[in-house]
């Protein structure tokens, strides 16, 4: 029951140790005696208490919860809001991972008629490390899980994948409001996007660089002169229509019509070197976002 019992505590959980209840001369007793002048489940773990430990404490009746919020059932990352989760909550999640796993098989009970509760646990258990990963992925950038895609590897990394689901609920967010788009909005939902690092684009490297932050949106020519959306065209859509959105609402002086465009080059924190861009057709436009010199 200890188990459950802690894993339903959170960061402010309030939690009472017995003075001095280790034996001392152990290193058990030194950690003890520091750990155990904590008042919360938050500042026992910050001040060297394990996960496992609060188990142990608590069933050895040296640490009892006194007060304080509690979940009404034990942290399952599979259920929880994963954006509000805290520091607290991820750590004890962590350790978790094999408990909840054992608790969602039975497989103490399962084994006992010889059937396939290990293979049942294991899979388990890889399940609730990938909603480990998810979990932190979510706290870190404030977004859903439901809302992140599977990222590419050789495209992108979890933490990009992560901020650009981000970007376009705050763009479907934006554009759910029916209303013309700004500078502002634009700027706020670049800063949740993430950039891949280019080393392809030579023409625009700064003298010494050996790759910037620089990535086609829209629709990019290829090989054989075949037209592809890329990737995060197609994963993030909603981040690619609030650009067009904002092309339309913002027409560059003196057009009466809209501007057409079939791609958009984001480029961030690099001044690039002076250059031409070979498949470009027509005039393009230049907007810059944000606060910068040069």
């Amino acid at each position: 029951e200890s188990y459950p019992e802690v894993l339903r505590w959170l960061e402010n959980t309030e939690l009472e140790y017995v003075p001095h209840g280790k034996r001392a001369g152990t290193k058990s007793f030194v950690r003890y005696e520091k750990y155990s002048q904590a008042k919360t489940v938050a500042e026992a773990l910050s001040l060297g208490s394990l996960p496992l430990d609060l188990v142990h404490d608590f069933e050895k009746k040296l640490l009892k919860r006194v007060g304080g919020p509690i979940r009404d059932k034990p942290l399952d990352l599979t259920v929880e809001d994963t954006t509000t989760l805290t520091q607290t909550d991820l750590t004890l999640a962590r350790w978790g991972v094999h408990v909840t796993s054992l608790f969602r098989t039975g497989k103490d009970e399962a084994a006992q008629g010889g059937g396939g509760a290990d293979d049942e646990y294991a899979k388990r258990k890889v399940e609730a490390r990938q909603a480990l990963h998810k979990a932190k992925l979510s706290a870190k950038f404030g977004v859903k899980v439901d809302d992140m895609v599977k990222p590419v590897g050789w495209a992108e990394t979890p933490s990009m994948m992560a901020g650009r689901a981000k970007a376009n609920v705050e763009a479907a967010s934006i554009l759910a409001e029916g209303r013309k788009v700004t500078d502002d909005d634009i700027l706020r939902v670049l800063r949740s996007w993430v950039i891949k690092k280019n080393a392809t684009r030579v023409n625009v490297l700064p003298s010494g660089s050996k790759w910037v932050h620089t990535e086609v949106l829209g629709l990019l020519n290829c090989s054989g002169a075949r037209l592809i959306a890329t990737l995060h065209t197609r994963s993030y859509p909603k981040f690619v229509e609030l650009l067009c959105r904002w092309m339309k609402d913002n027409r560059p002086e003196g057009h009466t019509r809209d501007f057409p465009f079939t791609s958009v080059i984001v480029n961030s924190s690099y001044s690039a070197k002076r250059h031409r861009d070979a498949n470009n057709e027509g005039a393009s436009v230049v907007k810059a976002f944000g606060e910068f010199e040069g």
